[in-house]
């Protein structure tokens, strides 16, 4: 009985993790998406310059590059704390 209360506890925490971290990823992307929407609208009617395509780049970059970090330290202290228990 006990073993299978923490295998639902488990499961359950892993749900909330995975929860979480849609829910970092939908609020990081609500936060940029104007910008971008913008820089590619400037795009597609040739009003943006090579700076600003630079910049809009750069921005892809780091949401992608923080979000694989941010997720790789989630889940390595979620499998810590899991496998230290």
């Amino acid at each position: 009985m006990s073993q299978n209360l923490y295998e639902e506890a488990i499961a359950e925490a892993r749900l909330l993790r995975d929860m979480a971290e849609e829910n970092a990823k939908n609020k990081i992307i609500d936060a940029v998406t104007p910008r971008i929407r913008s820089l590619i609208e400037q795009q597609l009617l040739g009003e943006t310059d090579e700076e600003e395509m630079e910049e809009l780049q750069k921005i892809i970059t780091n949401i992608t590059d923080s979000l694989s970090i941010l997720l790789d330290k989630k889940l390595d202290l979620f499998s810590s704390t899991v496998n230290n228990k």
